[in-house]
């Protein structure tokens, strides 16, 4: 007997049942694996199987009676219990040779209750017309069969599979005796109750298929590494399922939204995610622009899980500054093709408590060099009505987390610290993206007026044309869509104060589609950008 399944468990095992499950079903994968191959090789020859397995049962007609004339020390039990088993292999061989074919050949001769009750392999060949019901069940029995031979031949009781103590188990067993010439070792066929229901147990789970055991395994693996995921975080206790699922939540929905900046990110391409529901929104300003279907996403635990993509075509991304008019709030003195924006707020620095007014660097842009400011050039800033001097832009920034611009206020001005519509600002503070997904938030835009929307999302990335027609990248973007009405922003809102429903500041207007889409910097990365408080 092949005793290749009768090794002591590793160290450790019996303490982690896990681990123990996995080991079991990985053997039993790799014996339903044998199981299959060689029930479809039977299928593929039935005649020639048949006829080979009767010659097998032939010659340990002939074994067991050697055996028993060599006088070797054979148990009753054993000796009768291999003779019934072969026999009445037998007898299934001979009727489905030299019986079945008779019958079934043509219609006019139906089974005998003899031929019924051993017909059990006559609907197994591959390719043969018969009902689907009588198929399946053959195909089962068959593959039982085998699978019992196999957890035989390998000593594969299913108990044994999580016995920690089979150590000395662990030796060679032939099935002929070593001091004699082709008689049976009574060893190889000695074994107990227990171990009887352990085989037949094996060989059950094992027409279950290689596929089953596969999917299985699959789902423990996912398992396990859930389980050292969680004992990463050496601090997590939860009290309610509800709690757990918003740790796995939290955990993975970072790895989701990079993994579609990965895959979707491009020109004329923006999109919302659906999380956790594995969808996705695609916006694309130029249809040429191809964009799967369905894409494939390796959860945290390692699950396979498809993300359905749908497409809409969408203006494109823009900065919301539009040609000027009489209503318009802030602009360069010599603005760029007449664009204006939105002054925010005034803020202070944090080093010495001076003050400045906050907007967007492309509101008060004029050719200015993008990644190197230079506040000598074009960089008095007025208020469009009547062209008043409001002030001069001494610092402007535009990387991939900001495009914002400082003016030093002219001391002409009277700020009155409120926003038309809203009233006093009070201070500001960080965004969470737990807590505050899908909180109400409001503006005064100079374009819009007074506007309600939501935060839809966190952590956003945008390519945003500019006014001088490039592509631009920002990063760590908030997500904004409309409460009321079909907009939330539109051109000229740039650089417009973002606040929540207690009129904290959390983050200004920067870019987005005049449809559904507003894109805010959250007011954190200003402050640390821009060394600035409210």
């Amino acid at each position: 007997m092949i005793t290749l399944l009768d090794v002591p468990n590793p160290a450790g095992l019996a303490e982690n049942p896990l681990d123990a499950l996995i080991v079991a079903v990985i053997l039993l994968f790799i014996l339903s694996t044998i199981t299959e191959k060689f029930t479809e090789l039977l299928r593929m020859y039935p005649y020639q199987s048949k006829m080979l397995g009767l010659l097998l049962c032939i010659t340990l007609y002939i074994l067991i009676f050697r055996t028993r004339s060599l006088q070797v020390d054979f148990p009753p039990k054993a000796f009768f219990g291999l003779l019934l088993c072969n026999l009445l292999l037998t007898v299934i061989l001979v009727v489905n040779i030299f019986f079945i074919p008779k019958h079934k050949a043509g219609t006019s001769a139906p089974e005998n209750g003899f031929t019924r009750l051993f017909s059990v392999l006559n609907n197994v060949a591959k390719g043969k017309v018969t009902t689907e019901d009588e198929k399946i069940k053959e195909v089962t029995f068959l593959s039982y069969m085998v699978g019992l031979v196999v957890t035989f031949l390998f000593n594969a009781s299913l108990f044994s599979f999580f016995d920690t103590s089979n150590a000395a188990k662990l030796q060679p067993i032939s099935p002929f005796a070593s001091n004699q010439d082709f008689a049976l070792d009574p060893k190889f066929f000695n074994f107990t109750f227990i171990s009887l229901i352990g085989y037949l147990l094996t060989a059950f789970f094992l027409s279950f298929g290689a596929r089953f055991f596969h999917d299985l395994l699959d789902n423990l693996l996912q398992v396990k590494n859930l389980k050292r995921k969680l004992n990463e975080k050496a601090d997590y206790d939860f009290d309610k399922i509800e709690d757990f699922d918003n740790y796995l939540k939290a955990q993975e929905r970072p790895l989701f939204e990079a993994f579609l900046r990965k895959n979707l990110e491009g020109p004329g391409i923006f999109f919302e995610s659906k999380f956790p529901e594995m969808e996705v929104i695609v916006h694309r300003s130029d249809d040429s622009v191809k964009v799967q279907d369905n894409l494939f996403y390796q959860s945290l635990v390692g699950k396979r899980r498809t993300v359905k993509v749908s497409v809409k075509s969408s203006p494109e991304i823009q900065t919301l500054s539009i040609p000027l008019f009489a209503s318009s709030n802030i602009a360069n003195q010599s603005p760029f093709n007449n664009l204006h924006g939105t002054l925010a707020y005034q803020v202070f620095s944090q080093a010495d408590n001076k003050s400045f007014f906050l907007t967007c660097y492309h509101v008060v842009w004029n050719g200015h060099d993008w990644d190197n400011f230079n506040p000598a050039q074009n960089s008095l800033i007025v208020h469009p009505i009547g062209g008043v001097n409001i002030g001069t832009a001494v610092k402007a920034i535009k990387n991939r987390l900001i495009d914002a611009a400082l003016i030093e206020p002219s001391p002409d001005v009277d700020f009155q610290g409120l926003i038309s519509g809203i009233g006093q600002v009070n201070n500001s503070r960080v965004l969470d993206p737990e807590n505050d997904l899908n909180i109400g938030v409001k503006m005064n835009g100079s374009s819009s007026g007074k506007k309600l929307g939501r935060i839809a999302e966190f952590n956003k990335s945008a390519q945003i044309r500019y006014p001088d027609g490039q592509l631009r990248y920002l990063d760590n973007l908030i997500l904004i869509k409309p409460i009321e009405g079909a907009f939330f922003s539109k051109g000229g809102d740039s650089g417009a104060l973002i606040l929540d429903s207690f009129d904290v500041a959390i983050a200004m207007l920067v870019a987005g589609d005049e449809a559904d889409i507003s894109l805010a910097i959250p007011f954190s990365t200003l402050r640390d950008q821009l060394n600035i408080k409210i």
